[in-house]
């Protein structure tokens, strides 16, 4: 088979491949327009008072669903694309039965019908972004407490938050305050009720906001793990363990594992003294000793060179398993935004008490008075997982530089942060350290 033919089929797999993968997408695109005709009329899937939430929850899975086939048939599409020979494409090599339908103008169509379906979901942050994004919505971090504010104070924030054409029918009230008394009733009215209902649907954005954190913090923290424990364990660990056994002399033993080595194979010995001594086994003629030392020689080499080619399998696997991490924040930035909207949120709603003890055990662990013995140990174990010997300047050095570090930065942090958003636990963690 010559160099023209391995082309021409590989041109022809791609293409198979491209009108399928186009073809999934077009489907899917399909199915979201048929869901939004059956339950919302045609219009786009979103949170509405016409619709109950367990309906909207139900449609919605259903349509991320889909978005989801799209999103990764698209993304195999243009890879396909960057891949596909198009100056050695023919109809033949396109499509061998001599069908015609996979063409340019098709092409063009389907992915014209899949933008406009997908196109008004790709600025959503998340399900019910569009009601963050009107005008009459309350932010989700400023929401009245209406059991403690005072009555006039909290119409007057309602009004301004809420109602923007009120404000407007307050500037000509100056004109016309007599007519605008009368209808202070009705509007009072109308701000409660508007009121209620921005509050009922800030506190459903506040829970998805939360269900979609900690859902991707689950999956940013598992995912990569998974994938470092398989990476090592079902790639590198047959790769690297079939080439020491076919070149045993190339592996190079650190200093820690031929010190660990000698001392194995000295107690060893010692025990086969002890043993003969005592009687437990026979005596051994030196043949017989010299032969049982070989042995236990070649089994700690053979431990001793899979610890020291256990560092290169964890550093290949790691690497795995940080662009795993890189491409899954990528691609979820917007999910990155909604997870530090609600950690920070989260962390606010803490009791006072309870943030002054989170910063004083960081702080104590980190930075504190003990922390030398923390971070020497974390860099042995990470010198040790890497399968490198410990470096005493560079752990000194560490420990003299980034707890300082740290220490400033949060001092910065409580200063510029914490007084601000939470002046009652800066108070109290001033004076605790005062």
């Amino acid at each position: 088979m010559n160099l023209g033919n391995l082309t021409n089929r590989l041109n022809q797999w791609l293409a198979r491949r491209q009108q399928r993968v186009l073809e999934e997408a077009y489907q899917s695109a399909r199915v979201i327009s048929e869901l939004e005709t059956q339950y919302f009329n045609g219009e786009k899937i979103a949170s509405s008072h016409d619709r109950s939430k367990t309906v909207y929850d139900y449609v919605r899975s259903l349509r991320d669903r889909q978005l989801l086939n799209i999103r990764s048939n698209l993304i195999q599409f243009g890879a396909g694309n960057f891949l596909f020979n198009h100056q050695h494409a023919n109809q033949e090599s396109l499509d061998p039965s001599g069908n015609s339908e996979f063409q340019s103008d098709e092409i063009i169509q389907k992915l014209n019908y899949i933008e406009s379906v997908i196109a008004k979901y790709r600025e959503d942050n998340f399900p019910d972004a569009e009601l963050l994004n009107s005008k009459d919505t309350i932010p989700t971090n400023e929401i009245p407490d209406r059991a403690d504010a005072d009555p006039a104070k909290s119409e007057g924030t309602i009004a301004s938050v809420i109602d923007p054409p009120i404000i407007e029918a307050d500037s000509h009230a100056k004109q016309s305050r007599s007519l605008f008394r009368k209808l202070t009733p009705f509007r009072s009215e109308v701000r409660e009720a508007e009121y209620e209902r921005q509050a009922v649907i800030n506190i459903r954005l506040r829970r998805q906001q939360n269900q979609i954190a900690t859902r991707f913090l689950i999956i940013i923290i598992l995912v990569p793990l998974l994938t470092q424990i398989l990476a090592k364990h079902l790639l590198f660990d047959p790769i690297l363990g079939n080439y020491s056994d076919r070149n045993p002399e190339q592996i190079q033993l650190t200093q820690a594992i031929r010190k660990k080595f000698d001392e194995e194979l000295r107690l060893v010995n010692a025990r086969l003294d002890v043993e003969n001594l005592l009687g437990i086994i026979p005596e051994l003629t030196p043949e017989l000793k010299r032969e049982k030392l070989k042995e236990a020689a070649v089994e700690l080499w053979q431990e001793s060179r899979n610890e020291a080619l256990n560092g290169l399998k964890n550093l290949l696997a790691d690497g795995v398993a940080l662009v795993v991490f890189v491409v899954l924040v990528y691609f979820g930035r917007n999910k990155i935004a909604i997870l530090r909207i609600a950690a920070n949120r989260s962390f606010l709603n803490l009791y006072d008490p309870v943030k002054v003890f989170l910063f004083i055990l960081f702080t104590d662990m980190f930075v504190g008075f003990h922390s030398a013995e923390g971070w020497e140990v974390i860099l042995e174990s990470i010198a040790e997982h890497f399968g490198i010997p410990a470096n005493e300047t560079f752990i000194k050095g560490f420990i003299a530089t980034v707890p300082v570090f740290l220490d400033s930065w949060l001092k910065f942090w409580i200063f510029t942060y914490l007084t601000r958003f939470s002046p009652a636990s800066s108070a109290i963690y001033e004076r605790m350290n005062t």
